[in-house]
């Protein structure tokens, strides 16, 4: 979730053993802990946030959250107490993913469409929600197969073509 993403703080990237950290505190339904995995696209992402931080950004490399608002008082930043608050934090990642798109031509949609893809594609390539809640933090697979399992359109083709052969509709012919 995008509120939660907007919650993390730099401590919480845990590069040396392979994690980004997610304390319940700060989850939609803090009953635990969760981590994110640091795959080659989330490396991504974490250096592109670094690269921002030594070029034109670079005052802001003392601000604790990984999304960091543009819209802070500079002149505080050496503040302890005005480090540590929530407003300091982005409000939205929409300008975060318009750069992915930007950097990925091919790809299309939202922050909102994504996380439901990787969900999708999770369970396919898992093959099944079991797996797939373990990646997706969802609590119960039902979830995921009434919300996020929208299978291809190809394949919703192909079953459409397989049901289709038990019909036969010779003898309704007007002829």
């Amino acid at each position: 979730h995008e509120e939660v993403i907007l919650r993390l703080q730099k401590e919480h990237v845990k590069e040396k053993l392979g994690y980004i950290f997610v304390p319940k505190a700060i989850t939609k339904n803090e009953k635990k802990d969760l981590f994110i995995d640091l795959t080659p696209p989330v490396k991504k992402v974490l250096s592109q946030l670094n690269k921002h931080l030594t070029g034109k950004y670079k005052k802001y490399r003392f601000v604790p959250h990984l999304f960091p608002t543009t819209r802070i008082d500079s002149k505080k930043l050496h503040d302890d107490t005005y480090l540590k608050t929530a407003q300091l934090k982005a409000g939205s990642l929409r300008g975060c993913f318009k750069q992915v798109l930007k950097d990925n031509p091919g790809m299309i949609g939202s922050i909102k469409m994504f996380r439901k893809t990787f969900s999708t594609i999770a369970k396919i390539v898992l093959k099944g929600s079991d797996k797939a809640i373990a990646l997706t933090g969802h609590e119960n697979k039902e979830t995921l197969d009434v919300y996020y399992d929208k299978t291809p359109r190809d394949e919703q083709r192909q079953y459409a073509f397989k049901v289709a052969e038990v019909f036969d509709f010779d003898k309704a012919s007007n002829e």
